[in-house]
């Protein structure tokens, strides 16, 4: 059930991660009703106009979301990570990484880092326990290939803050 509308599934839900508080955070995406109230092509409309959400239980115990103000560029997934100091990451397809402070209530949401150098191709995979253990948002990701032609997995580690 989506917390901020009990009449609404929840089920574009796409990552979640939980605060040092044990407190909920997760990634929602949809065409925003101010690009238009319907959308007649998923891929095509969300690559225009999707955007994702991040949507978490305040200390209080409201659910509050607040638009990344980033496009999707993409109809894929955008992945979630917490660092100790409870800073959020939405890492979208391609590599792109945003990121938004605890301390300003996650309203300061900015890119880090384009993701343009990687050549990658569509969703990455996080490795959590790289996040926990060793202060590392590290991820997997495919290379665009052409035609029949197998392509590159890659990593990329970032260093978190210490």
């Amino acid at each position: 059930v989506d917390p901020l509308n009990p009449d609404h599934s929840l089920m574009n839900q796409e990552s979640q991660f939980t605060d040092s508080a044990g407190r909920p955070h997760a990634i929602i995406s949809y065409v925003p009703g101010r690009f238009g109230q319907c959308t007649t092509n998923y891929v095509a409309d969300r690559t225009a106009n999707g955007r994702a959400f991040h949507v978490r239980k305040n200390a209080s115990g409201s659910w509050q979301k607040t638009e990344i103000p980033v496009p999707l560029g993409s109809s894929q997934r955008t992945k979630l990570i917490l660092d100790k100091y409870d800073n959020a990451y939405a890492i979208f397809p391609f590599g792109r990484i945003a990121a938004a402070s605890a301390a300003s209530g996650y309203t300061d949401w900015r890119i880090l880092f384009d993701g343009s150098g990687l050549n990658a191709f569509g969703e990455v995979v996080i490795d959590e326990t790289r996040v926990a253990q060793d202060g590392v948002l590290s991820f997997m990701y495919q290379e665009k290939s052409s035609g029949t032609t197998p392509s590159a997995l890659r990593v990329v580690d970032f260093r978190l803050p210490a």
